[in-house]
């Protein structure tokens, strides 16, 4: 029987059609565009992932460890509270940076917040940046005035990385 993390990841790359996916394309996906986690718990399940050793590097990308056409997903699964919190060890009252400034450019141009989020990893995988600084970016393009977040992008890229 597999895991309700193994279940979560066959979804996602089934979805995907892709056998390799990137870290940003894992927490995007579950947070943006499915809305399963915040982008914080979804960083925070990508890490822990990848310390369990259910997915592996590979072509500048993360792929499962395990066949996922062996994973049976349920017919409307959503994962549970506890993949979300305990498992991550994710505090889920605060908002990430990046959920806010995404939430701030869709509200200025009246825009979907998916729409927003798809520009953003597109933007970051074609310029190789972070997707904090690549919402930056396209708030500019939509004059979108986003200077409140300044110091906390520059905060939040100054702070250690995680081990990839």
């Amino acid at each position: 029987m597999s895991s309700e993390a193994e279940i979560i990841i066959a979804f996602l790359y089934k979805r995907s059609g892709k056998s390799v996916l990137t870290e940003p394309e894992l927490y995007l996906s579950l947070s943006m565009d499915l809305g399963w986690m915040t982008a914080t718990e979804a960083k925070d399940f990508v890490q822990h992932i990848q310390d369990d050793k259910l997915v592996h590097p590979h072509d500048n990308g993360l792929a499962p460890a395990f066949e996922i056409a062996a994973v049976n997903i349920p017919r409307g699964f959503t994962p549970s509270k506890k993949t979300r919190s305990k498992e991550t060890h994710v505090h889920t009252t605060q908002e990430s940076l990046l959920d806010q400034i995404v939430k701030c450019v869709s509200e200025y141009t009246r825009q979907p917040v998916q729409q927003i989020t798809s520009e953003t990893v597109a933007l970051a995988a074609e310029k190789n940046v972070v997707p904090e600084v690549a919402v930056l970016w396209i708030a500019h393009r939509h004059d979108c005035d986003v200077s409140t977040f300044y110091d906390a992008v520059e905060a939040h890229l100054k702070s250690p990385m995680k081990k990839p």
